[in-house]
């Protein structure tokens, strides 16, 4: 394919500048990615399963906050624990209670310093729930969605986390 002047003799195309070929490449770039999703997905889109759907309440609330949620509810979560597996402490140690191990665990039930915000957000689950303390795990805890107020309210009111 090529040009001809009027004696039918072939000429070179115009020049054209690198704006217009970049240009013309990040197109053709786009309209493939956007065909081929498409092309992969036979008229059945996929969706997310209900339980991985995100809390509103915690949507709701200011990024950093639930940023901290999403971390504990995880595991991966600034804890003496885990700051120890990832080689960033020497010690799995709690820095505010100095209790042997600092875990979610010890942070939501048994730290000293959080003693009077524990209380709390334990009531406040024991009013939504029925159950105490002393029979949720913390896994627990972070799946049943009437916790999740108290655990915001705890956050909130605490450094856990930070």
């Amino acid at each position: 394919m090529g040009y001809k002047d009027r004696y039918g003799r072939r000429l070179m195309p115009p020049p054209r500048s690198l704006a217009n070929i970049k240009r013309e490449i990040s197109e053709k770039k786009w309209e493939e990615a956007w065909t081929w999703p498409k092309k992969r997905v036979r008229g059945r889109k996929y969706q997310m399963p209900k339980t991985m759907h995100q809390n509103n309440l915690v949507a709701r609330g200011p990024k950093r906050l639930a940023g901290r949620y999403h971390q504990l509810k995880t595991g991966y979560c600034r804890t003496g624990q885990y700051l120890k597996w990832t080689k960033n402490s020497d010690t799995v140690e709690c820095g505010w209670c100095r209790y042997r191990t600092q875990t979610r665990e010890h942070l939501s039930k048994n730290c000293d310093r959080w003693r009077m915000q524990q209380k709390t957000m334990w009531a406040e689950i024991r009013k939504k729930t029925g159950r105490g303390k002393n029979r949720f795990t913390i896994r627990e805890m972070f799946a049943d969605e009437r916790c999740t107020g108290a655990v915001l309210d705890f956050l909130r009111t605490t450094r856990v986390g930070r």
